[in-house]
């Protein structure tokens, strides 16, 4: 009777382990197989539908779609670029100047760009487009804004008159009236620029400013309302822009 009920223990302890086993099987089938992270980009992704081209066709930054691979594109005459190394990825690094951008008016259709208003007039547009990353010089700035004045005299040498006069040359690109800083919003009332997000004081002139926003430059003056304002402002833009194959943008060396 012992020998028989030892069997049986026997038996029992057998089963549990293949049972115990069989389960461990089946639990370790179940898990999920680790997906191999995908390494992370110092760059930053292009704004959406920012490299579309077709079949064999590839861009770089704002250029046109070129048949051929990024080497190719990125040396060809169209895109101006050269291929470097970035943070240990393969980079075109492009650089393109506007020599002279012009951009006035009056009333609303006057160019500004405030701390309050980035997004800018639409006066203060210059269509070049601008990725985060990129880096903006800009230089020869000239021209000045002003509005209207008050001008009071006697007609005929004696009835007092008052007259408006326009004068839209009263205040300098550095934000400077007759040698005295003329401010706006707590900056001086001098030429701003934006990426249409972020503002940033041009002045005379600006080197290597990093774009922080994808977006359009613009360039106005940091003024009040513009409807009773005029003025231009002259400059020229160069432009770096660093891309990979993927399209993301670095800040070129």
């Amino acid at each position: 009777m012992k020998k028989q009920s030892f069997e049986l223990t026997k038996v029992a302890i057998l089963t549990s382990l293949v049972f115990l086993i069989a389960g461990c099987g089946a639990a370790e089938k179940q898990l999920p197989v680790a997906a191999v992270p995908a390494p992370v980009s110092p760059g930053v992704a292009p704004p959406v539908g920012g490299t579309s081209c077709a079949a064999g066709q590839t861009k770089i930054g704002d250029g046109p779609c070129l048949v051929g691979d990024f080497r190719t594109v990125c040396t060809h005459w169209l895109t101006g670029g050269f291929v470097t190394t970035i943070e240990g990825r393969e980079t075109c690094k492009v650089s393109r100047t506007w020599s002279s951008v012009s951009l006035g008016g009056s009333g609303y259709g006057f160019p500004l760009v405030t701390q309050s208003l980035p997004g800018g007039s639409a006066s203060s547009n210059t269509g070049i487009n601008v990725r985060v990353n990129d880096q903006v010089t800009i230089d020869n700035v000239s021209g000045a804004w002003g509005g209207a004045s008050q001008e009071a005299y006697e007609f005929l040498g004696f009835i007092p008159t008052t007259i408006w006069k326009m004068d839209c040359k009263q205040v300098s690109v550095d934000g400077l009236k007759d040698g005295s800083e003329v401010s706006y919003e707590g900056k001086a009332a001098g030429v701003f620029g934006s990426d249409g997000t972020n503002v940033f004081v041009v002045g005379k002139g600006i080197t290597n400013q990093r774009i922080a926003a994808h977006g359009t430059l613009k360039i106005g003056f940091n003024a009040p309302d513009p409807y009773n304002s005029c003025g231009t402002v002259s400059f020229r833009v160069k432009l770096a822009h660093c891309e990979d194959a993927s399209g993301n943008s670095y800040l070129c060396p």
